[in-house]
């Protein structure tokens, strides 16, 4: 079973090797960047590279699960300022009185949405305490897991007309990602 550096360095390399797969196949396929491959790219090389390191989430004191629930836990903070400030209500320039706070319907929401947040981010990680090390996350649901996480960001970040083929790419580079892993685990 490798350990973290060993994971760490497969996930750089892996993440490295899809991009530039990514870029000659858009190259030799005469894909023009302007259809927003570029971005499709980004996303699937970045989670082909998480995805080599999340198997280790399912382990209580592993670096990735602690990474992965503070990433969490700012991205839902970070969503909820961004979802206050989108708001079109001016927050910043506007100060509102404590009665005026409890009852805005905007910050509500915010606070709703960062309270579900934080629940399912403590809801996910008590689900990760239940699984055995080296249980589902390394196996075909965790492969599973990881082609829908990557081919679902492909699909959300790509244009339409290359929708599709983005999130089978993503699909695949995400399962990839999975059984880079487990491959190293059963090498070491």
């Amino acid at each position: 079973m490798a350990n973290w550096p060993v994971h760490s360095r497969d996930a750089t390399i892996y993440g490295t090797v899809t991009a530039i797969g990514l870029v000659a196949l858009a190259i030799f396929t005469s894909v023009p960047f302007s259809t927003g491959w570029l971005q499709a790219v980004i996303v699937i090389s970045a989670c082909g590279t998480v995805m080599v390191v999340f198997p280790d989430t399912d382990h209580h004191n592993s670096r990735p699960r602690r990474y992965a629930m503070t990433a969490s836990l700012m991205l839902a903070t970070g969503f909820t300022v961004w979802a206050l400030l989108s708001a079109p209500h001016d927050y910043l320039s506007n100060a509102l009185s404590p009665a005026e706070m409890v009852t805005d319907p905007e910050i509500i929401s915010a606070g709703l949405i960062l309270g579900v947040a934080v629940l399912g981010v403590i809801g996910f990680g008590r689900f990760l305490d239940r699984l055995p090390h080296r249980g589902p996350t390394h196996r075909a649901p965790g492969m599973i897991f990881g082609g829908i996480a990557t081919g679902g960001f492909a699909y959300l970040v790509s244009v339409s007309s290359i929708q599709f083929t983005a999130a089978v790419i993503g699909f695949l580079i995400g399962a990839g990602g999975v059984l880079v892993h487990r491959v190293r685990d059963e090498l070491s």
